[in-house]
């Protein structure tokens, strides 16, 4: 997301929100919905958080993180505090997207290659085949 938004103005080189620099931001902070209750407590962005930034500032992207976001309210207790493997079906049912079109997703709107294990499986088949037998 941080070619959509500028993060610069409100975090800080670790990735944390740098009250500092919301002071000198109105608009960004008025946009922030989880401001933490202490002045000195770490102050962390929600996917809400993320939402109202992209409305903000690239409301063509707000789309996909809609998406993600849903499916993540959806499978996240299951998947960060059950130790349970989880199926294709359930986060299909739980999530609503299949694994496939969650991987799209993600990739699109990072820039991820999701050909680069293909590619590599394929090189040390090749360079298997290629090497001298006994």
């Amino acid at each position: 997301m941080a070619k959509h938004l500028p993060e610069d103005r409100y975090l800080d080189d670790m990735g944390r929100v740098d009250r500092r620099k919301l002071e000198r931001e109105p608009e960004i902070r008025c946009a922030l919905k989880h401001p933490p209750k202490s002045p000195n407590a770490e102050w962390y962005l929600y996917t809400k958080d993320w939402l109202a930034l992209l409305r903000q500032f690239a409301p063509d992207r707000v789309g996909a993180l809609e998406v993600l976001g849903r499916f993540e309210s959806r499978v996240r207790n299951t998947a960060a505090h059950e130790i349970v493997s989880i199926s294709e079906d359930r986060i299909t049912k739980d999530g609503g997207l299949l694994p496939e079109q969650l991987l799209k997703i993600l990739a699109r709107e990072t820039g991820a290659d999701l050909t680069l294990y293909d590619r590599l499986n394929d090189e040390i088949i090749r360079q298997i085949d290629m090497a001298p037998l006994g």
